[in-house]
């Protein structure tokens, strides 16, 4: 399983956090910091915190797939 660099940013935090994938990025953020927005985008990008191209925006589907996570558990 290789890891990749990502910058993950929302509303309430900026994160650098390794990951398998954008949305793994996004449930490790939420794990860290325990920041949870429903209806807000999520940015993740693997260039940095400004906006690029190839950027990924996630919305309601990383509160979704974190519970789900969470119920494995």
């Amino acid at each position: 399983m290789k890891l990749h660099k990502y910058y993950v940013s929302n509303s309430l935090t900026n994160a650098v956090i390794l990951a398998t994938n954008p949305l793994d990025a996004c449930i490790r953020t939420f794990k860290v910091y325990g920041t949870m927005t429903v209806g807000i985008n999520w940015k993740i990008s693997e260039r940095g915190f400004d906006i690029h191209l190839n950027d990924v925006f996630l919305g309601d589907d990383i509160i979704t797939e974190t519970l789900r996570h969470l119920d494995a558990f």
